[in-house]
């Protein structure tokens, strides 16, 4: 290859080797989404006018009748909640990922609420309405605290982030367990509870058994038995 032929080839890469990369980047973003199509319907049953619901697609939120078309990256997940005459549900699951497009119908009723998926069926089941917070917030944003809070070398770092983020937020029983597993020391562990606010705060005395010590589990029952 002639020195002209270099000087060549080089011009072409540095005038179209952009283009081709930010081509690529465009073909890897829809290979890593999908094409959602759903609705939200609109029950029949009178009592449903009473019914208050949610759902939460990456940054669109959706309500009672509202419908959605787009792309949504894969690692996307569908989060909900719903209260009214029936009880109240919460739901997180991901979006299936088996084709390219996928058409949803979320579907509340009676019996709690149905997600129909291709070739599938989702129901979530109605609970009484209890006396903690609702909704909680999605287990997705509890692992990306912990997620945060873990790249902190230092418990006392990991107790001030966590005891400040927990003042706004409604945590379940589960969440909490993954919470306070990210100490060592007891006395943070407690600490951290008892700054919560629970979705089911009848359930709270069974968080003792994160506590090895006696004196710790102890020193929870004792606050536990307190609550309202």
């Amino acid at each position: 290859m002639n020195g002209l032929s270099i000087v060549l080839l080089t011009a072409f890469m540095l005038v179209c080797a952009p283009a081709l990369q930010a081509k690529g980047w465009e073909v890897a973003a829809v290979n890593d989404s999908i094409h959602l199509r759903g609705t939200v319907a609109v029950s029949a049953d009178t009592a449903a006018d009473l019914l208050k619901l949610q759902v939460t697609l990456g940054d669109v939120i959706l309500s009672k009748g509202d419908s959605v078309e787009m792309r949504v990256r894969s690692t996307v997940r569908m989060v909900g909640w719903a209260s009214g005459p029936w009880g109240r549900l919460q739901f997180e699951t991901p979006i299936n990922r088996q084709q390219d497009s996928v058409t949803f119908a979320l579907i509340p009723d009676s019996l709690g609420i149905q997600l129909c998926w291709p070739g599938d069926t989702i129901r979530w089941a109605w609970k009484p309405a209890d006396a903690g917070c609702f909704p909680a917030i999605s287990d997705g944003m509890v692992e990306d605290i912990i997620e945060e809070a873990m790249r902190r070398p230092f418990e006392s770092a990991r107790h001030e982030m966590l005891a400040h983020w927990m003042g706004n937020q409604c945590l379940t029983i589960e969440q909490l367990k993954r919470l306070v597993a990210v100490f060592d020391d007891e006395a943070r562990k407690l600490s951290i509870i008892q700054s919560a606010s629970c979705n089911a705060p009848a359930s709270i005395k069974g968080l003792a058994s994160v506590f090895s010590s006696q004196y710790y589990a102890s020193a929870y029952m004792d606050w536990a038995r307190q609550l309202p």
